[in-house]
Order: C-alpha cells, then structure tokens, then sequence
C-alpha cells in the first residue's frame, strides 16, 4: 500500500491563501475515489478536495481554520483496496432491475418537478401543491397556474 498526498489545488492567481473549512471524513475512515475530504474556503469560493484513489485517510495535517496556500499538504491517504470492498458491498444492496429504476424514477417525479421559483410562490402564498392542478409539461405546475388559483380563491391565498 502506498501513501498519497492530499494537496490544496492550485488558487486562482487573485488568491494569495484559503482557510480549511471542513473536513469531512476523519483519519481511519475508508474513501472512495473522488469522494469529498475537504472544503478549502478563500475570499470568493469554497474549493472541494476530493480523494484521488480509494482507501483510508491515514493523517489530518492541517485542521480546521488553518490559513493553507497553493500545493500545500493538507493529509495523507494510504491507498488500498478497503474502500472498495465496501463500495462495492453497498452497490450489490442497491442493485436492481431495469423495471424498479423505472418504478422509482417514474414515482419521484411528482414532488421535484416544482422549480425553485415555483416553491418559492407557493411558499409566499401558503399554498399546497397538490391542491393546484399543473398545466406544464408532465403535469408540472407553472406560473400561470398559481397565479390562475390566487385568483379564483383570493381569500384563501391571503
């Protein structure tokens, strides 16, 4: 088993130094390639550091709060097959068939078909969504829908 480097990416040539903000896994704990480790925060954005190869974090060098720069050594990961192992026992429990991805995808479809602008009015209004019947695209609602359901119940909306 080898030890990797856990490295702070290269900053942006405006960006002289980040602070550690997070760290999301603790040293002993098994990761997977690109899982996140570690959010880097500078003035203008939060940098995610994400594993380079599967295995255990090993060491924590610079804990939360830390002023780092460009290329600095932030941790070390041993390498090794581990991670894997239960990567890939988990993904023999989340096994299905074609047909139940289907039935689960088809299933969830009703309450994330509302955009962010959408909860928002209805959120502003205090409105349930299953009470307004949805005119988009797979029966999505739409702008014209709230608007068309304030106006036919004014009172109720306020």
């Amino acid at each position: 088993m080898s030890s990797v480097d856990i490295l702070v990416p290269d900053l942006p040539e405006s960006v002289a130094d980040a602070t550690v903000a997070t760290w999301h896994k603790k040293p002993g704990d098994a990761v997977t390639r690109d899982e996140v480790l570690v959010e880097i925060e500078t003035d203008k954005v939060v940098l995610e550091v994400p594993a380079s190869a599967d295995g255990i974090l090993d060491a924590v060098l610079e804990d939360e709060g830390t002023t780092v720069t460009s290329r600095q050594i932030l941790g070390r990961l041993r390498e090794g097959n581990s991670a894997g192992k239960e990567s890939s026992a988990k993904s023999e429990e989340k096994a299905s068939t074609p047909a139940q991805r289907q039935q689960a995808s088809l299933s969830d479809q009703t309450n994330d078909a509302l955009s962010p602008a959408i909860r928002r009015l209805l959120a502003e209004h205090s409105l349930d969504p299953a009470a307004i019947k949805g005119t988009g695209v797979g029966g999505r609602l739409t702008r014209e829908d709230i608007d068309k359901h304030l106006a036919k119940a004014p009172s109720e909306a306020k």
